[in-house]
């Protein structure tokens, strides 16, 4: 970071000259604190961004999904259907049996 534009906001009158060290201490001893804060706020930048994508990815995975479930839908209806069919014959196999056994 540079702070070089401190040095010229009081400009060259006497008033900047006088307050030019003090500025310059207040920087001495803020600049820490800044460098610090500026790595936090581009940590935390960075990890929105790993989020931002990680959601992504995951919208991805649940559009492929939810056609896999589209698709596997008609296949489970017609699972239902031939085990109520299946059912039905096997009550009729059931059905002859013990016609033939009486």
């Amino acid at each position: 970071m540079n702070f070089a534009f401190y040095d010229e906001i009081g400009g060259h009158s006497l008033g900047g000259a006088l307050l030019r060290p003090y500025r310059r201490m207040l920087r001495f001893m803020l600049r820490p604190m800044l460098f610090k804060l500026r790595d936090l706020l581009q940590f935390l930048f960075d990890k929105h961004l790993e989020d931002r994508q990680d959601i992504e990815a995951l919208r991805a995975e649940l559009a492929a999904l939810r056609v896999q479930v589209a698709a596997f839908k008609p296949v489970a209806v017609e699972s239902a259907g031939v085990a109520r069919r299946l059912a039905v014959v096997e009550d009729a196999v059931l059905k002859t049996l013990t016609e033939r056994a009486a």
